[in-house]
């Protein structure tokens, strides 16, 4: 079995492919209005996350978060924005190759196993 395979089995979609996307923004409610008719998008609190996420999904299928731009764990001023996750072999050789190749990375991120 190769890793993208071991990889597709655990459940983080395909290899080097956007698995997650996390829409950051301070309007919430606007933000989910306008995805959900424009792209038919749902957006739903998790219940059972007691920081009471938002999640989005389309077609029944989970495919991001929503980040709540005012709250006081965001830096002031940040800009609304989407950030994408791409599903990688290797976190840390990923990000070594990234900023050998001129990245900058903002924070540290974890691996995640789904």
């Amino acid at each position: 079995m190769t890793s993208a395979d071991a990889h597709r089995e655990a459940g983080l979609g395909a290899l080097n492919e956007f698995c997650w996307m996390d829409v950051k923004t301070q309007d919430v409610p606007g933000t989910a209005a306008f995805f959900s008719a424009v792209l038919g998008w749902r957006f739903a609190v998790d219940e059972s996350d007691r920081r009471r996420a938002i999640g989005i999904s389309a077609d029944g299928h989970q495919i991001g978060g929503v980040s709540d731009l005012s709250s006081p764990l965001c830096s002031p001023g940040t800009p609304a924005h989407i950030a994408y996750y791409p599903a990688v072999d290797d976190v840390e050789a990923r990000t070594e190759a990234a900023t050998a190749a001129g990245a900058r990375p903002l924070r540290r991120l974890a691996a995640s196993s789904g």
